[in-house]
């Protein structure tokens, strides 16, 4: 029995490697809860797949107005107990 050559093996590794191109998938958000859009969205990254989102401005935030923002700034005042320059840091989007 022969074995291939190391010439041979890596050209089969780019023909396979061809071969297993990341599937695209375009989600369309439109009326869609936001917890469980990202939970879809985020299982489907981690099986290495690409998605692209579309329509997101019309997306759904379950709860009252009042209570998202408290939750939100809930969020953005957490410090470390030790020494608050050295994080958690909550960075805006540039947008």
């Amino acid at each position: 029995m022969a074995f291939p050559s190391r010439k041979d093996a890596s050209r089969a590794q780019r023909k396979s490697a061809k071969k297993h191109r990341p599937e695209i998938i375009v989600i369309d958000l439109k009326d869609h809860v936001l917890g469980r859009a990202a939970a879809v969205v985020a299982k489907q990254l981690l099986l290495g797949k690409k998605i692209t989102v579309v329509r997101c401005e019309q997306l759904n935030i379950a709860g009252t107005e009042i209570r998202n923002k408290i939750k939100y700034l809930q969020y953005l005042r957490k410090r470390k107990l030790t020494n608050p320059t050295k994080g958690p840091f909550h960075h805006r989007a540039p947008s």
